[in-house]
């Protein structure tokens, strides 16, 4: 069965539309009536992907104006709200507003000083050993990726890539070292290797585990979400970039495709309500379009944006990094 896109698109923009807040110039989350930093952010992935960031009826110039107000004037940080503990995540923020902000042209407007200590090769060894006991996720990693994009050392990528690779489990190839496949983790690593024209090691092996983690209901963790997403990307661009078990990947995401659609029609409407976790539905339509073209009909083609080296770039850092060397 062929899916057109087109009435996706227009539904979706419809609906970003509906949580734009005229008065603030950005975005609710669900029934909120408040600004929301998470929602502000993914919506621009959801769009940029179906290229409507210019097709939606927002004033872009306020949207970037609020997203840059809401980096701290003190250290330069972003925070999503607090997440199961009281502390506000920090890493994830970062690392989404640097990329949606390149999508929408333009730059995070301070310099994230609350990392100053890390963009040196030993303070960057320190701070992966100190978060290694802190029991923070990889999301706290991932503030660290427009750094190495930005960094002019290469010493200082070549010991971010060591870190990587130390957490990887030796064995299985996937992430982490001590514990069963995290999908994200492993996802998260791969992507940055890639996006910075590396393969991850053990690359064979994350394919493996991707199609022996495929549920028979054609997901991964039981729906569309990012476990989903995560799984898709692997064995949609990581396969093909090694031509490893290319067929099977490929019969796994027609899997994804046969069990996505229903899904979607049935769950699109409750999935709305966290613009978050609908950002990870939209974004593995995406990859699946471009991995599986002739399943697709689409006006416009759809686009995934995560590994787009340009969008991890920082001109802040690279400037304050580049006054000192």
């Amino acid at each position: 069965m062929t899916i057109s896109l087109d009435p996706i698109r227009d539904d979706l923009i419809a609906w970003a539309e509906s949580l734009w807040l005229e008065d603030t110039g950005t975005f609710r989350n669900g029934a909120s009536i408040v600004p929301s930093l998470p929602s502000s952010l993914f919506i621009t992935y959801i769009l940029y992907s179906m290229d409507a960031l210019d097709a939606v009826a927002c004033d872009r110039a306020r949207w970037i104006a609020w997203i840059q107000s809401q980096q701290s004037e003190q250290d330069g940080s972003f925070a999503f709200p607090p997440k199961g503990s009281s502390r506000p995540r920090r890493g994830i923020a970062l690392w989404n507003a640097v990329r949606a902000l390149n999508m929408l042209g333009a730059q995070v407007a301070r310099f994230p000083a609350y990392q100053r200590e890390a963009m040196t090769v030993d303070g960057l060894r320190a701070w992966f050993a100190t978060w290694k006991v802190s029991g923070n996720t990889h999301h706290e990693v991932l503030a660290l990726v427009p750094t190495l994009a930005s960094h002019p050392d290469a010493a200082w990528v070549e010991a971010f890539f060591e870190a990587l690779v130390e957490q990887q489990h030796p064995a299985l190839g996937t992430w982490p070292k001590e514990d069963a496949v995290n999908i994200s983790r492993t996802f998260a690593y791969s992507l940055i290797h890639m996006g910075m024209d590396r393969l991850p090691p053990q690359a064979e092996k994350i394919v493996d585990a991707m199609l022996d983690l495929q549920a028979e209901d054609g997901f991964w963790h039981g729906r569309p979400a990012y476990s989903t997403m995560d799984a898709v990307y692997l064995l949609s661009r990581l396969a093909k970039a090694i031509q490893w078990r290319e067929a099977e990947a490929n019969s796994a995401l027609h899997r994804v495709v046969d069990a996505l659609i229903p899904y979607y029609v049935e769950c699109a409407a409750r999935d709305k309500s966290d613009t978050h976790q609908f950002a990870a539905v939209v974004q593995t339509f995406a990859l699946l379009s471009q991995a599986l073209p002739e399943r697709f009909t689409t006006s416009r083609p759809w686009r995934f944006g995560w590994g787009n080296r340009a969008f991890w770039r920082c001109r802040v850092i690279k400037e304050e990094l580049d006054a000192h060397e």
